[in-house]
């Protein structure tokens, strides 16, 4: 995970060249952070320490997470380890209920010829 400083107006974050750029909201008002997470671990640790907060905002992230855990597990042999990633998110605050639901519907277009 990297750190980045940025001086212009703070967007919650971004998705570019298949990594993600979260808004350190922890540092907010005073520093606008923005930290690279590069995979499902990131993104969940980023989640579970609250690097990220609002129900919209966490859903979203966890979406992004599931993205990049896709990529990391390319081809879809490695379903079973695309799984265990999406579990590894939604664990990171079980009671966000965006949280799980971003998850889920991650889960059903990228699973969906298997029963998980």
């Amino acid at each position: 995970m990297e750190n980045i400083i940025a001086s212009s107006s703070a967007s919650p974050l971004e998705w570019k060249n298949n990594l993600l750029l979260l808004l350190d909201q922890r540092k907010l008002p005073d520093e606008v952070l923005y930290l690279t997470l590069n995979n499902a671990l990131e993104v969940s640790r980023a989640i579970r320490d609250m690097v990220v907060r609002g129900a919209p905002a966490i859903g979203v992230t966890a979406a992004y997470g599931v993205a990049l855990a896709a990529i990391e597990h390319e081809p879809k042999q490695a379903i079973d380890a695309l799984i265990s990633d999406m579990h590894l998110i939604a664990q990171a605050r079980p009671t966000a209920i965006n949280l799980n639901w971003a998850v889920e519907r991650m889960k059903k277009h990228l699973c969906s010829d298997r029963i998980v």
